[in-house]
């Protein structure tokens, strides 16, 4: 049950810092920063941004996966408004209605400023259309949405918002401009973010001489800061296992390797796996590209032995997305395994895990009515197959429909697979990450075929 709203348990969530987190105090997240400090600017200046003309932001959300920083710079935001300027800090598991309505109505009520910031508020704020909200949460939505139109942001409450979901996935009337509008994106750190990051965790603590910080974040590829904080404090329990007074270098790679032994060559990057997980990655991208173009793709990211390719509104409950969808899912379920064969002559494990979700989906199409030669109705066990069980329809329907959209996919790998070398060269060049701009810069010159091109062969 969610708690009522009192003043003692606001002054439970009151944040209590010894001063205003400082900038320099925060590494590996520079341009998250830039942006912070350009909606300070304005928020410590009020009667300077009534004169231009313009209104002060009521809401503000950081965004991006786990272990980026979201808190740390929720509270240096919070904690750098002013002295006076008290900070709140509460998850949005604890909200109800009319903690909301409370919560809000007794902060517009003191006249003075204060940071509301609410974690995790994907929790209550999903688009209402594509996630099933169960009553309560929708009420939740709606006293969020009328507690934020009800705000004086120079005489009450500066909402900042984290989430692991991007923005588009949340509910857009709460999304909006005037209400949550200000949107910073997290991304992963590059290499000299993650050195800086490592410096900062090794600081005041014994360590060898022989430690190479570029070495580390070279090996670290798609290291969080919080997994590297867990590297190094990984390190240090392993040096002290040992009896070392100092953590070295092979502590450190153990730590990064998480696997408790350095062999021979373990103190480098692996780069033959991540150019494999980047070919992998490039073979979803350009099945993605052909079908759909490239607004599909919003997110690559490779490291050794993984990645990560993101597309449409990524985290849709399935019953939201068209079958046409869904059936191009399932061709671009098979573009890694394929690319990877294309290129080497053979499929890594690692595409195991594409092939047991693309089952099932798969799956998941059938019992829908969603395969042409299964309908949903049969499915219920009421169809034209007296005595066929579901198992039996879904064994008969789904192989087929597995290998016709892996058929699909190997013929669009290879009609692309030179630009699937340079998208994948692209994205080791990059690190193993493309956003954004990069993607969309990245896409163009490998060259990989939109559905318009596909359409003419």
């Amino acid at each position: 049950m969610a708690p009522r709203f009192s003043t003692a348990w606001l002054e439970q969530h009151r944040v209590r810092l010894e001063g205003p987190i400082e900038r320099h105090s925060i590494v590996g997240i520079g341009e998250v920063l830039t942006e912070v400090d350009s909606v300070l600017g304005r928020l410590r200046n009020p009667d300077a941004v009534r004169r231009m003309g313009a209104d002060l932001p009521r809401g503000i959300l950081l965004h991006g996966e786990p272990g980026l920083g979201k808190t740390l710079v929720a509270r240096y935001l919070g904690s750098n408004l002013g002295p006076d300027v008290p900070l709140y800090e509460l998850s949005a598991d604890e909200l109800s209605p009319s903690l909301v309505r409370d919560l809000f109505g007794h902060l517009g009520s003191l006249g003075a400023r204060s940071a509301l910031y609410v974690d995790e508020l994907d929790l209550v704020a999903m688009h209402r259309d594509w996630s099933r909200h169960g009553s309560a949460s929708r009420a939740i939505l709606v006293a969020l949405l009328a507690a934020l139109d009800g705000l004086r942001p120079a005489a009450g409450p500066i909402v900042i918002a984290s989430s692991n979901r991007d923005p588009g996935l949340l509910d857009p009337a709460l999304m909006r401009p005037g209400r949550i509008g200000f949107h910073i994106a997290f991304r992963w750190p590059d290499p000299a973010e993650r050195a800086a990051l490592l410096r900062l965790f090794l600081a005041g603590r014994p360590v060898a001489p022989e430690v190479e910080l570029a070495t580390l974040a070279a090996l670290a590829r798609g290291a969080s800061p919080a997994s590297l904080r867990q590297a190094v404090d990984d390190a240090s329990g392993l040096a002290l296992a040992a009896g070392r007074e100092r953590i070295s270098q092979a502590d450190l790679v153990a730590a990064i390797r998480r696997n408790g032994a350095v062999r021979p060559g373990d103190g480098q990057p692996d780069d033959a796996a991540l150019e494999r997980a980047a070919v992998h990655e490039a073979g979803h991208v350009a099945v993605a590209v052909a079908l759909r173009g490239p607004g599909w793709v919003h997110r690559v990211r490779a490291s050794a032995g993984e990645g990560d390719t993101a597309l449409g509104e990524e985290g849709r409950p399935i019953g939201s997305i068209p079958a046409d969808e869904l059936a191009d899912q399932l061709v671009v379920a098979f573009g890694g395994l394929e690319a990877e064969t294309a290129v080497y002559g053979h499929a890594s494990l690692g595409a195991a895990g594409d092939l047991n979700r693309a089952t099932a989906l798969a799956h998941r199409m059938a019992q829908g009515g969603l395969v042409p030669t299964v309908s949903a109705v049969d499915l219920d066990g009421f169809g034209a197959y007296p005595g066929t069980t579901v198992p039996d329809l879904l064994a008969s329907a789904v192989p087929p429909l597995l290998a016709e959209r892996r058929e699909r996919a190997a013929a669009l790998v290879r009609a692309n697979l030179e630009p699937i070398r340079a998208f994948a060269a692209a994205l080791v060049a990059a690190d193993g990450q493309l956003v954004e701009e990069a993607l969309e810069a990245a896409i163009a010159a490998a060259g990989l075929a939109g559905p318009e091109a596909e359409s003419r062969r």
